[in-house]
């Protein structure tokens, strides 16, 4: 008996052969890619694509500690970027924060770089992209920023963001030589100006190489300087300085004034004075 098989003439010979499965799976891959986020195929492409030039853009950087803030300028001429990951010596970016829209991403990073903020929607030229960096450690030196180029066929040249160290806060300041007496409230004001915020503070000093201990006379004082100007003390006397007033009409005592700069090293000064009513 013969086999006919003229009947499967009209039909399509893929639809029964092995390729054509395969052929309609290829598909499906290339619209599955072809619908990925902007901010997906930047994350695949930025490992191990080829460098671009470098993008002209400027770099600032500060902070201390695990805490640093970068800020990104594009030039008015730079080509359209899509990301940048972050890297430095001997640290791991935990996690970045930014003023642009996008996501933070350790995955596919470029070489030098823990970490990296995927723009939803590419940079905008001439504009400034600030990145919020949480690090594993102190960074010592600088950032190693890499950008990534749009559409995600690669990134560009890496480029350097110094960290800037501020300068040590000044502990300079300057004491009125005489307190001026408030006679309603029986106290004194001991004028300060200091050149930043800070705690300035008096005590009345006390000599330790004295063979009796001296009484005190005054209660000692502290200010809160939230910024640089000139602040007063207030010097109220103790229940000792009281009976010295009462006996001779004043008294006599060293004061030990201290300025402490935040985020400095204090600085102290001692004026003799003589305090009347």
């Amino acid at each position: 008996m013969g086999i006919n098989i003229s009947s499967d003439s009209g039909k399509n010979p893929s639809s029964f052969h092995p390729r054509g499965t395969r052929m309609r799976r290829l598909a499906g891959a290339a619209i599955a890619v072809t619908g990925m986020s902007v901010a997906a195929a930047f994350l695949v492409a930025t490992a191990g694509a080829v460098s671009q030039g470098p993008t002209g853009d400027t770099c600032t950087a500060s902070g201390s500690g695990t805490a640093y803030t970068l800020d990104i300028t594009l030039p008015p001429n730079a080509a359209q970027q899509g990301g940048f990951a972050f890297g430095a010596p001997g640290i791991t970016v935990t996690n970045i924060k930014s003023s642009s829209e996008g996501a933070f991403s350790n995955q596919n990073l470029s070489p030098s770089t823990t970490g990296e903020w995927l723009l939803s929607n590419p940079a905008v030229v001439g504009a400034t992209v600030t990145a919020s960096l949480t690090t594993s450690g102190p960074v010592t030196g600088s950032f190693t920023v890499v950008t990534a180029t749009v559409p995600a066929s690669g990134s560009f040249a890496p480029f350097l963001c110094a960290v800037s160290r501020s300068a040590v806060p000044s502990d300079a300041f300057t004491a009125a030589q005489h307190s001026s007496y408030d006679s309603a409230n029986g106290t004194w004001h001991q004028l300060v100006t200091v050149s930043g915020p800070g705690t300035v503070s008096a005590v009345q000093q006390i000599a330790a190489n004295q063979v009796m201990m001296p009484k005190r006379l005054i209660n000692s004082s502290r200010v809160i300087a939230k910024s640089g100007g000139t602040f007063a003390l207030t010097l109220s006397p103790t229940g000792d300085g009281k009976k010295a007033l009462a006996a001779s009409g004043s008294m006599q005592l060293k004061l030990s004034i201290t300025f402490a700069p935040k985020d400095g090293k204090s600085a102290n000064r001692v004026l003799s004075l003589t305090l009347k009513r």
